[in-house]
């Protein structure tokens, strides 16, 4: 903890000083006498920070950002002004983000005011939450507000709490009542009434277009009893304050809840029905709810779940007396329960559920060592798991429970193709949360993936297993061991994340950039965490093997599709240790496959060698890579023996031959380095020894230069020949080659005629750009090269730039009806209309041929262009001038907008806390809304006398103020104002 305190004041009597003050606006009914102190002073400022001390007092805190508090504190003015900043704090796996707590006095009133930005926790979220009001003559007025994502207001409570007679009324605001978007009707004289001596509820009734909440004591004395009643109340009107995709629920309520003997010993009993209830995106039916507990230490209840499909019922009593363990007497009766309610309560993990659920368990014994016995029959019963996207049969499969645990006798699963997956044996337990396995899983050609990217985006495809397993120990150390083997059937393939796609979309006149790449930190933690098991304990010995003929697919890059196809036979050894970390070791060794590599356009298939090698010595993500992958094709090889041949007979070497263009792939699995090298085919070259002496002494001195060597490279894979010392040169012929080089060149003396022009010529900017391709439009091939020279000149201060420029043919006939150009033949003319080059005009003269119509086209227009940059989005209708005051660092308008006071000087906090207070009371109180604005009117009133008294002297006239003063003398009449009120 960091503090920092400036001020008069003294430590021991601090805390009478604070009382004090806040008996100004909440006094206790019974006084409090408080000790004498003297002025007390004080401007605070503190943080705190993460650290060993508070890591040891909060073990499940797992993230937090520095919490600052600010503030000052004036015991003669009975002022107080703080504020509480805390951006992230991470605690037993809810995220609480960007949390705000303000607190003012004003006049006689103490204002509160506190935001929450979002707090989740899992797939539940709260977003944008605002508790604010303000405490006075003992009286707390509060607001809370709940708005969805797009900032649109959903919840809204508005209420009232008093101190009164030794207890506290709490009272609902008529107008002060929003619940998921509906405005509801609140009874007038609305109060709830409670304390020490007891509970009284009068009147309080919420209605809305037919539903209806009505709390109300049966008598006017406190503790009569309770009636909490229901009618057609939609149970989403509570449950869409969380946002939650996975969990959606929803239902109308009816029925009744009483409560009495609440002086000694409550007594109640419930009697509701759920109409139409649904979780997820299934209805399950209606659910009869039926508790109470008249009878002494004893809970009777019977629920139902009937409609739909659906007849289950659960009725018994749970006991508690006094003294000993509670006891159980239930019975769970299901004739049936469907699947699709099963489906219902899977969270979306389940789909395509068909089939029933039946039997009956007798539940006895103590909450802590249930005893249940019974049987659990699946009827015609499919499943589809939704990651997996596998369906599974059980067909009239039954499960037992007896006192000793759990028991399977020869459970079958069928998958779609009527293979089986068979589970046998049991799992003892006594008291239902410490388990022992005693279990078999046997697997045939069982269908265990079958699912596409759209299902699963880090793993897809289909995967058949055959196993052989033995499941033992206990939850603290489970034990399993046996053989897994993937069959040929499988075609798998996983999805490697990448930061840098290989291929990108282009971007547009606005970009926009998120900077928060959750989609590839989200992949990459569920690819890490494949090497960590949250299972602590366990023990896992198994062989894996896999089918020559089974299919894997790794896709490196999701952009270029880059992958790795590979097909082989594996022996592996998978492990998990007692501290979960996973393990493997074996070797795979590759019988065949490909590895795709594209360059843009450019796509090849490298073939993989066999007996490529894949070897795991521990870490399943830290596997060894020695694989040899080929690209065979034809090539002439003029240009790689040329510096060789001096005299000789070049025509020899123009014949094409194949060659291997080797990719050694080598290091980690998804972090391999690829090495490249070229081999000469020679057994199925036909060609002279001479020819193949000579292009292995090439390739041989290409190997020494590996600069060159990636260049040949790359020279087979994207042109399908070797590239000549002059990479200008085509020495082999080849029109399509040709032309790809021509094309090179002319970029090439493009640059350098510009280079040129800016060494030589001053005062104008010259641009060349030299074109040269095929054209075919007379029906035959003909080379035509253009140049384009352009001219131009910035006058009238850089405000105006001239553009003119032409084009010239420099090789190949004109084409019909094509006149040639002038120097002059395209004109452009850009005028900046505002000084900042926001806005400008266009006006353009362009000649052109237009092959459509055989002739010269001329094109004149006039344009209006408007270029911005733009940090946030308000900024875009901010004037040249407003946003030059909005970023003028030395105004200080801008050091309290990014905090620079803070950095600077501690006595600033003050201003910054009391600019966000401000705020607040300008939007929670309409007393101090309404001060603020007579003196600003006040303020321009007077601002409107003193220019006119300026405007009517000659020599007086004032000199324009910059934006530190102007924003200086604004900031000096607001403190005033402070102080005044």
């Amino acid at each position: 903890v960091n503090a920092h305190l400036v001020g008069k004041y003294k430590i021991l009597e601090l805390q009478s000083a604070v009382k004090d003050l806040l008996q100004v606006y909440y006094k206790p009914e019974k006084p409090v006498k408080i000790p004498a102190y003297s002025p007390q002073i004080i401007e605070f400022s503190a943080q705190l920070t993460r650290n060993r001390l508070i890591q040891d007092f909060l073990p499940q805190l797992t993230e937090m950002k520095a919490i600052s508090l600010d503030g000052l504190f004036n015991s003669t003015s009975k002022n107080l002004s703080a504020k509480l900043d805390a951006p992230r704090i991470v605690y037993a796996g809810t995220a609480i983000d960007n949390v705000t707590l303000d607190i003012n006095s004003l006049d006689s009133a103490l204002y509160y005011s506190a935001l929450i930005n979002k707090v989740k926790m899992s797939s539940i979220e709260l977003t944008n939450t605002v508790f604010s009001g303000k405490v006075a003559q003992n009286i707390v007025n509060m607001g809370l507000w709940i708005k969805d994502k797009q900032d649109k207001e959903q919840y809204h409570l508005g209420a009232n709490m008093e101190a009164k007679n030794g207890l506290f009324e709490f009272s609902l605001l008529q107008d002060g009542l929003m619940l998921n978007y509906d405005k509801w009707d609140v009874a007038p004289n609305n109060t709830l009434k409670f304390g020490s001596a007891g509970l009284l509820a009068n009147n309080f009734i919420l209605s809305n277009k037919g539903q209806e909440l009505r709390i109300a004591s049966k008598d006017s004395i406190l503790n009569s009893p309770l009636d909490v009643a229901f009618k057609n109340f939609r149970i989403e009107t509570l449950s869409k304050m969380i946002m939650s995709d996975s969990l959606d629920v929803g239902g109308g309520i009816n029925g009744q809840t009483t409560l009495s003997r609440l002086e000694s010993s409550p007594v109640f009993v419930a009697d509701l029905v759920v109409d139409k209830f649904y979780f997820g995106k299934d209805t399950v039916g209606n659910v009869n709810i039926k508790v109470n507990n008249e009878r002494e230490n004893t809970y009777n209840a019977n629920v139902s779940i009937t409609e739909n499909g659906n007849n289950l019922v659960l009725s018994g009593d749970f006991i508690n007396p006094p003294q000993g363990d509670a006891a159980l007497d239930f019975t769970l009766d299901i004739a049936p329960l469907t699947m699709k309610t099963v489906q219902a309560f899977s969270m979306g993990n389940l789909k395509d559920a068909k089939g029933n659920l039946e039997g009956q368990l007798k539940i006895k014994g103590s909450p802590s060592k249930p005893q249940i016995r019974g049987d659990l029959n699946f009827r015609k019963a499919e499943f589809n798991v939704a990651m997996l996207n596998a369906l599974f049969k059980a067909k009239d499969e039954q499960i037992r429970f007896d006192p000793t645990g759990i028991s399977f006798p020869k459970f079958e699963l069928e998958d779609s193709r009527g293979n089986f997956a068979q589970v046998s044996g049991s799992i003892k337990t006594q008291t239902y949360t410490d388990f022992e396995f005693d279990l078999g899983i046997a697997m045939d050609n069982f269908e265990v993936l079958n699912s596409t990217q759209a299902d699963n985006d880090l793993f897809y495809g289909k995967m058949f297993l055959g196993t052989d397993l033995q499941i033992g120990g206990n939850l603290d150390k489970p034990v399993v061991d046996g053989t897994i083997k993937v069959l040929d059937s499988t075609d798998f393939t996983m999805v490697m994340p990448n930061n840098d796609p290989g291929m990108a979309d282009r971007k547009g006149v606005v970009e926009f950039v998120d900077k928060r790449d959750t989609a590839t930190a989200n992949a990459l933690a569920r690819l890490d965490s494949m090497t960590v098991t949250k299972l602590t304990g366990i023990d896992v010995d198994l062989n894996l093997q896999t089918d020559k003929d089974a299919k894997f697919k790794i896709l490196l890059d999701a952009g270029s599709q880059d992958a790795l196809n590979i097909q082989g036979e594996a022996e592996l050894n998978a492990g998990v240790d007692a501290s979960g970390k996973i393990t493997m070791s074996g070797t795979f060794t590759v019988e065949r496959g490909s590895y795709s590599f594209s360059f843009g356009p450019v796509s090849r298939d490298f073939k993989f060698q066999k007996g490529s090698t894949i070897t795991w010595n521990g870490d399943p993500l830290d596997a060894q890579l020695n694989i040899t992958a080929v690209y065979t094709l034809k090539a002439p090889t003029l240009e790689l023996v040329a510096p060789q041949l001096g005299t000789q007979n070049a025509n020899l070497y123009k014949q094409k031959i194949p060659f291997d263009v080797l990719l050694k792939i080598s290091d980690q699995l998804f972090q391999p380095q690829l090495n490249f090298d070229i081999d000469l085919n020679a057994n199925n070259a036909i060609v002279s020894q001479d020819v193949i002496s000579k292009v292995d002494n090439a390739l041989t001195t290409l190997r020494d230069n590996p600069s060159d060597l990636n260049k040949q490279v790359f020279s087979l894979i994207v042109l399908g020949r070797f590239m000549s010392a002059n990479p200008f040169e085509s020495l082999s012929g080849g029109g399509g080659t040709e032309a790809l080089v021509r094309n090179s060149v002319s970029s090439f003396l493009s640059s350098q005629l510009n280079r040129l022009a800016s060494d030589l010529i001053t005062g104008v900017e010259l641009d060349f750009n030299l074109t040269s391709a095929d054209d075919y439009s007379t029906g035959t091939a003909q080379t035509r090269t253009d140049l384009n020279i352009g001219v131009s000149k910035m006058l009238l201060n850089d405000r105006l730039k001239v553009n003119i420029g032409s084009n010239f043919e420099v090789e190949g006939n004109s084409r019909p009806g094509e006149a040639a150009n002038n120097i002059a033949g395209d004109i452009q003319l850009d005028y900046q209309l505002s000084q900042d080059g926001r806005y400008f005009a266009r006006f353009y003269r362009k000649n052109q041929y237009q092959v459509t119509l055989q002739g010269q086209f001329v094109e004149t227009g006039i344009g209006f262009i408007i270029t911005m940059d733009y940090n946030r989005f308000k900024e875009i209708f901010m004037r040249s001038k407003r946003l030059k005051e909005y970023y003028n660092t030395g105004s200080k308008k801008f050091r309290k907008r990014f905090d620079v006071e803070r950095m600077e000087q501690d006595s600033a906090y003050r201003d910054s806390v009391r600019t966000v207070i401000r705020d607040s009371l300008m939007l929670h109180s309409p007393e101090y809304r309404k001060r603020m604005e007579e003196q600003e009117k006040e303020q321009q009133r007077r601002q409107q006398v003193d220019s006119t008294a300026n405007s009517k002297g000659k020599n007086n006239a004032p000199k324009q103020l910059d934006t530190i003063k102007t924003t200086a003398i604004k900031n000096e009449d607001e403190e005033r104002a402070y102080h005044a009120n």
